[in-house]
């Protein structure tokens, strides 16, 4: 039993751990807006050369997205049940998509022995999301035509959703588990007697997190509700509902060891 027990140690003490604090920010795709990375790393070398690192770390995601001009139009029905094709005019459309995810990183570590200040790593990220908004808002010139009739409502007046407004919208997305490819590289150094290293790192996903919308999705969607003051009328939606999106960063952080 002793020595399972010495082997045990021996087993153990030639293996080296390390604890890592960090914190960065870099930029994403789609508008590239700032964002920030801080987290708990935990690092296993099975030789002084290679090892593997996980933790977990908070990451916020921010992109921008803006459209000058477009229009559109489709048959829908008003609040009676009347068919009738509505039409859009969008002009200064502009939407900012933040999301916060929890990521869990899988990665192999190397550090060479001959050059120790340098190391590398890279494996997946696992990203659980933890909120996500978007604020949209655009000027809008709705109007809706009636075949029936040949008459086109919403010309110098509002009603109904129908005339010309200024919208802004703010509402919830729902996301899922982004997978993401990651890599990192960088240098040790010393602070106040303490070491730390300096690294950039980048992050690629592979799957978008934006769940696939119905064929039938509009980004200026009539309510078909009577409304006098026209707030839900109609809505403003967001073009991730529109899109595959997957998250990527690129950026640098500071790590301490612990």
């Amino acid at each position: 039993m002793k020595k399972i027990l010495i082997i045990l140690i021996l087993i153990q003490t030639a293996f080296t751990h390390e604890i890592s604090y960090h914190i960065g920010t870099g930029f994403g795709k789609n508008g590239g807006k700032m964002g920030l990375l801080f987290g708990l790393g935990y690092a296993y070398f099975f030789t002084p050369e290679w090892g593997i690192t996980t933790g977990m770390e908070i990451a916020t995601y921010n992109s921008e997205y803006k459209l000058k001009k477009d229009s559109l139009k489709y048959m829908t029905n008003d609040f009676d049940g009347d068919e009738f094709e509505f039409r859009s005019e969008i002009s200064n459309y502009k939407e900012e998509q933040n999301a916060r995810m929890l990521q869990i990183p899988i990665m192999a570590r190397y550090q060479p022995s001959a050059y120790n200040q340098f190391h590398a790593a890279a494996g997946i990220k696992i990203g659980i999301p933890l909120s996500g908004y978007y604020i949209s808002s655009a000027n809008v010139k709705n109007s809706g035509y009636y075949g029936e009739e040949d008459y086109r409502y919403g010309e110098g007046w509002e009603f109904l959703g129908f005339g010309e407004f200024k919208k802004k919208n703010e509402k919830d997305l729902s996301l899922q588990t982004a997978f993401m490819l990651s890599a990192e590289t960088g240098m040790k150094f010393e602070i106040a007697g303490r070491q730390a290293s300096a690294s950039v790192y980048f992050d690629y996903g592979l799957n978008s997190i934006t769940k696939k919308q119905s064929a039938d999705y509009k980004l200026i969607e009539y309510k078909g509700e009577e409304d006098k003051k026209n707030e839900k009328a109609f809505d403003l939606n967001s073009t991730l509902k529109s899109t595959q999106y997957a998250p990527m960063a690129i950026g640098i952080k500071i790590s301490l060891k612990n």
